[in-house]
């Protein structure tokens, strides 16, 4: 894995240039996406189908919209993740599709720790064509504009079980068809 130096001149005393305590690593992440390569295969996608007796497990990781701040769940069983709410216009801003499953960029988002590694990039509409070439979608053009800056999901929530809680109530909620009038008239 790559250390990239970077020296922290921010909080630091940086009268003594020579002090190591001021030296942190950037680490690259391709090695971790080239693992989850060769033992995933392809696409993480679980079947959230009601009327099938399935057993397969669910897969839910937690990232943060580094632009937006937002905690965000990538989850197996859905196709895609809606989040920041605005609640005057009543929907959301901003929408991740993955209609054919969780990529490795989801996996990645969610161990990317601030400082040691650069955000993932992801991106809101996968060119599953692409892939299946082997072509990257890494969000390196200048603009960024298709793509969306992911981080750990610990930065907000060190331990992300309420968004994880969350997620899966909703999940069972639109999957049994219950809302929250016909929960409390029973």
């Amino acid at each position: 894995m790559g250390q990239f130096p970077a020296y922290d001149e921010k909080y630091f005393d940086d009268s003594h240039l020579e002090d190591i305590n001021n030296l942190w690593f950037r680490y690259s992440n391709y090695p971790l996406k080239q693992s989850i390569r060769k033992y995933v295969s392809g696409k993480l996608k679980t079947n959230p189908d009601p009327g099938r007796d399935s057993n397969e497990p669910r897969l839910l990781l937690c990232s943060v919209d580094v632009e937006e701040g937002e905690t965000v769940v990538f989850d197996s069983n859905s196709d895609n993740s809606q989040y920041a709410y605005d609640k005057i216009k009543k929907q959301y801003k901003h929408t991740i599709n993955y209609d054919q499953g969780l990529m490795a960029e989801h996996i990645i988002a969610s161990a990317s720790i601030p400082l040691l590694f650069d955000y993932q990039w992801i991106p809101k509409e996968y060119d599953y064509q692409k892939f299946a070439r082997g072509e990257e979608q890494d969000g390196n053009d200048a603009r960024h504009e298709n793509f969306r800056p992911f981080w750990d999901g610990g930065l907000l929530s060190n331990t992300p079980l309420r968004e994880m809680i969350s997620e899966h109530k909703t999940f069972w909620e639109k999957r049994l068809g219950l809302t929250m009038e016909s929960q409390y008239l029973k």
